[in-house]
């Protein structure tokens, strides 16, 4: 959801092409999500150049991008995925870029998709998939 925002126009067109299935992650969930120093500790305790590159860059800030790849390649973190109908702000006024979305039967008649929404995942979960995965 985050990246809908450097170029809202080709997410817009992209959310209403008729994909087989889109996950959205959007940035709500990913708050729960921390590469806190803790996390960071058990990751780097592994040595090799990913773990390399996250202990001398990485920032405490949520793992957005890691939340989406985890949940694309395992789907059983996700505990709670509602079907929603999905849009982008290209009105280019204040709200340009913002993420639009409904649930089913509440969405203005207008361009737009349908999207599975990540609301809730397994925290613990995503930790371990996260250390086993990076330190590997």
């Amino acid at each position: 959801e985050f990246n809908f925002r450097w170029d809202p126009g080709a997410a817009s067109l992209v959310l209403a092409e008729p994909w087989a299935r889109i996950l959205e992650v959007p940035v709500d969930p990913t708050t729960k999500t921390m590469f806190s120093k803790g996390l960071l500790a058990q990751i780097t305790a592994h040595k090799n150049a990913v773990t390399d590159y996250l202990e001398r860059y990485v920032q405490a800030f949520p793992m957005w991008d890691e939340l989406g790849a985890a949940v694309w390649l395992d789907p059983t973190l996700a505990t709670k995925v509602e079907h929603w109908r999905v849009n982008v702000d290209v009105s280019h006024g204040a709200g340009y870029g913002n993420t639009l979305s409904w649930e089913p039967g509440m969405a203005p008649a207008f361009g737009g998709g349908n999207a599975d929404v990540l609301l809730d995942f397994d925290l613990p979960r995503f930790e371990r998939f996260v250390v086993e995965t990076f330190s590997r």
